[in-house]
C-alpha cells in the first residue's frame, strides 16, 4: 500500500484492502490444490510479523503438510547441540604438523582429554577443532579419535571439526581459529601443537584453574555481566618481570593482587610457564607488530589456554591487524618462520596490557 505521495507503509486494514486480500487468498488456495505452491509469512497473511512469528508460521505449515515426526526428530537433535550453561565448554584447538606421515602421528594423549569430563565438581564438555597443514593427513585425526575409548561419542556427536589450512607456523592455525569463530569459542580454549610433547597434567591443571577461578564465578564468557564491567586485559607487570611462573605455581600469582586474577584468562601450559621479558625470540622491529609493547612477558604458543572472554577482548583490539597483516605474513614463504618468532615474543601482549 502507499500514501498519496507514493510512500510505502505497513498494511492498512481498510474494508477495501481486506476484500482485496480475500481475493488473493482464494487464488492462493487454488494454487496450493493445483500446483502444491504454498504461501507463508507477512505478505501471504497480509499482516506484520515479528521474525519469531514468521518462523512459527512456516513451521505450522510444515506440520500441516508433513506431520510432527521429522520436526520432533530435528528438535531433539538440535537440543543435543545446545551448550549446557552449567558445563564448562572446552575447545581443544589442535594444529597438525605440515611434515611427517600419518602413521608416525602420536595421538595417544587423546584418550585422557576425552575422559576429562569433570573438574572439581564442574562438568566439562569437549569439542575438537583440528587444523591440518598436510592434506595427506586428511581425516587421520578423526580415524584415530574413533579408535580411542571414550572418544567415539565426539565423532558420532559431530563435535569434531577438521579443517585444512596452508602450511605455516603453528601461530597461523591459532589465528585462523580465532578469526573464523568470532563468537563461537568455548569457555576454555586449549591450543595444542601436535608436533610437540603434550603435557596432559598441565592441561588439566590449567582447566581446573579456569573452572574454579572464573567459570564458577560466571567470568569465562565475554558476555557475562561481571566480565562486561571489568577490564580483564590489564595486569600488574611487576610480578611478571621478577621470575618464571609454571602452571603449578600460578595460583600464588593469581592471589598476589586484584589485577593478577585477570591472568587466569590466558596463560601458558608448557613446563617453562610464564617467563619474564628477555632476549628469547627478540623482536626484529617488524612493522606489522607496531603498537605492541617492546618488552612482553614470554609465553609459549605451543601449549596454552585462553577463555572466550580473553579471545574476544583480544579480537576487539587486534582483529583488523590479524586479518590484514598477521595472517598474510604467516602465509608468506620463506619469511613466515622468522615472522612467527617475532610474533611469539609479543604473543602474551596480544591478550594483556601489562602496567606497573
Amino acid at each position: 500500500a502507499g500514501g498519496g505521495g507514493g510512500e510505502p507503509f505497513y498494511p492498512f486494514p481498510t474494508e477495501e484492502n481486506q476484500k482485496q486480500f480475500r481475493r488473493y487468498q482464494d487464488l492462493a488456495v487454488a494454487e496450493e490444490a493445483l500446483n502444491q505452491v504454498y504461501f507463508v509469512g507477512r505478505l501471504a497473511n497480509y499482516k506484520y510479523f515479528n521474525m519469531d512469528d514468521a518462523i512459527k508460521n512456516a513451521l505450522e505449515l510444515y506440520v500441516r503438510l508433513e506431520g510432527t515426526t521429522l520436526l520432533d526428530e530435528a528438535l531433539a537433535e538440535g537440543e543435543k547441540r545446545i551448550p549446557r550453561t552449567d558445563a564448562l565448554g572446552v575447545h581443544y584447538v589442535v594444529s597438525l604438523p605440515a611434515t611427517g606421515h600419518a602413521r608416525d602421528l602420536d595421538l595417544s594423549w587423546l584418550a585422557r582429554l576425552c575422559s576429562l569430563s569433570e573438574l572439581d565438581g564442574v562438568v566439562a564438555e569437549p569439542k575438537f577443532f583440528v587444523y591440518n597443514m598436510n592434506r595427506r593427513l586428511d581425516w587421520v585425526f578423526e580415524e584415530k579419535l574413533a579408535d580411542v575409548a571414550g572418544c567415539q561419542e565426539l565423532v558420532e556427536g559431530r563435535t569434531l571439526f577438521v579443517r585444512n589450512v596452508a602450511p605455516g607456523p603453528v601461530e597461523l592455525s591459532w589465528l585462523e581459529y580465532v578469526s573464523q569463530h568470532s563468537f563461537g569459542f568455548g569457555d576454555s580454549n586449549v591450543f595444542i601443537d601436535a608436533s610437540a610433547k603434550v603435557d596432559l597434567q598441565a592441561i588439566e591443571a590449567g582447566l581446573r584453574i579456569q573452572a574454579s577461578r572464573l567459570f564458577s564465578r560466571k567470568m569465562t564468557q565475554a558476555s557475562h555481566a561481571e566480565v562486561v564491567k571489568t577490564d580483564i586485559r590489564t595486569l600488574d607487570s611487576w610480578s611478571l618481570n621478577e621470575k618464571s611462573w609454571p602452571v603449578g605455581s600460578l595460583s600464588a600469582l593469581l592471589d598476589s593482587g586484584a589485577l593478577m586474577l585477570n591472568l587466569a584468562h590466558a596463560f601458558p601450559l608448557d613446563r617453562k610457564g610464564l617467563r619474564p621479558p628477555g632476549s628469547t625470540g627478540a623482536r626484529r622491529g617488524t612493522g606489522v607488530l607496531s603498537g605492541l609493547p617492546k618488552s612482553c612477558p614470554q609465553m609459549s604458543t605451543r601449549l596454552f589456554v585462553a577463555t572466550d572472554a580473553a579471545i574476544r577482548r583480544m579480537l576487539s583490539v587486534h582483529r583488523t591487524n590479524i586479518y590484514d597483516s598477521l595472517i598474510p605474513e604467516l602465509r608468506k614463504e620463506p619469511s613466515a618462520e622468522r615472522f612467527a618468532r617475532d610474533l611469539q615474543s609479543v604473543w602474551f601482549c596480544l591478550f594483556f596490557r601489562p602496567v606497573r
